[in-house]
C-alpha cells in the first residue's frame, strides 16, 4: 500500500531539475536540469545509469519512447535531441526552421 512517504532522493544537480518521466514500465527515469544535464537513472536505487552528453545549455523536458529505445529532449537554444538510450550516443537533433523574408511574403498571400 502506498504511504505517501518519500522513498528516495537522487541528487547530483547543480540548478534545479525540470523534468523527470519514468522510462518505458521498467525501474528508470529520465530527469532534465538547468545545469544542462539529462540523465538516466534506476530508481530502484537512485543511481545514475548514464548522462547524456551533447547538450547546450538549459534543458527543459525529455521524452522516452514508449519501448525505452530513445530519448528526445529540448532546452533554450531551441534543438530537438535524440539518443540511442542503449548506448548514450547522438542519433541527431533537429533545429528551428527560420523563416526567411521570401517565406514570410509567401504566406502573407
Amino acid at each position: 500500500p502506498s504511504t505517501g512517504e518519500q522513498k528516495r532522493s537522487i541528487g547530483g544537480y547543480l540548478k534545479e531539475v525540470t523534468s523527470i518521466s519514468f522510462v518505458g514500465v521498467g525501474s528508470k527515469a529520465i530527469a532534465t536540469s538547468g545545469d544542462s544535464t539529462i540523465r538516466l537513472h534506476n530508481t530502484s536505487n537512485g543511481r545514475m545509469i548514464r548522462k547524456l552528453e551533447d547538450v547546450k545549455g538549459f534543458v527543459y523536458t525529455a521524452v522516452a519512447t514508449p519501448g525505452g529505445e530513445l530519448v528526445v529532449a529540448g532546452g533554450r537554444d531551441s534543438v530537438l535531441r535524440a539518443w540511442n538510450l542503449k548506448d548514450g550516443k547522438l542519433r541527431g537533433s533537429f533545429a528551428p526552421h527560420e523563416t526567411s523574408k521570401e517565406d514570410s511574403a509567401d504566406e502573407d498571400k
